[in-house]
């Protein structure tokens, strides 16, 4: 039996006015999966030419069959979604205007306009965009004239992950310790610690991100972070922590499931975990080689294995998270990578996690 493509759209069209019509002014809300999707995977597996074994040739058949049933053109749905409003326009959280006269950011920072524009220079090259204030009506900022893709997508991310923490954890958040895994600047350990976390812990492989984020801290005055320099490898390392997030990195690895057995270790409550995945509909990792790593914003191998969103949701239930849900934002129309469904947030609880019985509220029967 061949589904074809009428049941591919049928199920993308499913998820979407599902999206729509759970539209509520809720901050949080759960979308249950769609239960045709169930059925859509179980078929895929089924084929013949998909068995495990007397089929020597079976990824590169099925790669030509989800081309020709167009399974590529539609991001999947798996599984529960809690869905996170997030503003038209996101901003961080922490980024005040610290150049305005007499605000008590310029005073503790001991900022004019020079000597920031000097401290910029000192630490760049900077990936990350951001604004400090005007000095003689222009913006001071870390990379020129505002970027508009790259702006938007940082606020996106640090309303999304910010928003679904301070919402989850509540008056908690003030007693909750953080870990961002790969923090680079560390615009999202700000972000967190600026929403109420009690403690906040970034740590990133490369020393001139962490002097990036020491600046950013120190500057906009973000009380109760700590940044460090060290490596995914040893991340079990830096201990248990309330909630881990993990944003940008896992795409980087060769060594996805030794990694997130530690990330599960360290893990009190409950994981974020944020990543660019493929959408092939099968549970695997596309090999990428070649890879710049003199950039920042690179792993420390010149090989990346990338996970298909399948991928992400095998590999978290089996380090032994009990129950997963995808993370969606109500504003990620037209940020890179969320918009289009190839980048995947994903948050996972342990069996006995303190938060669980907060998404059991916002359960619904399908």
């Amino acid at each position: 039996m061949d589904w074809g493509p009428a049941l591919a759209h049928s199920l993308f069209m499913s998820a979407v006015f599902a999206l729509i019509a759970s539209v509520t002014s809720q901050e949080l809300e759960l979308i249950p999966m769609h239960r045709a999707s169930a059925t859509w995977h179980k078929e895929i597996y089924s084929r013949p030419s998909m068995a495990f074994k007397g089929f020597a040739g079976r990824f590169t058949e099925y790669c030509m069959y989800q081309e020709r049933q167009h399974f590529r053109d539609w991001p999947e749905f798996l599984i529960d979604q809690v869905k996170v409003t997030t503003a038209q326009s996101p901003e961080f959280s922490w980024e005040k205007p610290v150049l305005q006269p007499n605000t008590l950011e310029s005073k503790i920072a001991r900022l004019t306009p020079n000597t920031l524009q000097r401290k910029i220079a000192r630490l760049a090259p900077w990936v990350y965009q951001i604004e400090f204030g005007l000095h003689e009506g222009k913006q001071v900022d870390t990379k020129g004239e505002r970027q508009k893709a790259d702006y938007y997508y940082h606020r996106y991310r640090a309303a999304l992950f910010g928003g679904l923490v301070e919402n989850i954890l509540g008056p908690r958040l003030r007693e909750t310790s953080v870990i961002d895994v790969a923090c680079h600047c560390g615009v999202l350990s700000l972000e967190f610690a600026q929403r109420g976390a009690g403690k906040v812990t970034g740590v990133d492989l490369r020393q001139e991100n962490i002097n990036q984020a020491h600046f950013l801290a120190h500057t906009f005055q973000v009380q109760n972070t700590n940044f460090l320099v060290g490596n995914a490898r040893e991340v079990k390392s830096q201990g248990m922590h309330d909630v881990v997030f993990c944003g940008g990195l896992l795409y980087h690895l060769t060594f996805p499931y030794e990694f997130l057995l530690d990330l599960y270790a360290i893990t009190g409550d409950f994981l974020i975990l944020d990543s660019r995945a493929h959408r092939d509909a099968f549970s695997g990792w596309h090999l990428i080689m070649q890879k710049a790593v003199s950039s920042s914003i690179e792993g420390e191998s010149h090989v990346e294995y990338q996970p298909t969103y399948r991928a992400m949701i095998d590999l978290l239930h089996g380090v032994g998270f009990s129950h997963v849900f995808e993370i969606i934002g109500t504003g990620a129309k037209g940020v890179d990578g969320y918009g289009e469904g190839t980048t995947k947030s994903f948050i996972a609880f342990k069996r006995n996690s303190s938060s669980l019985a907060k998404m059991k509220t916002l359960q619904k029967p399908y």
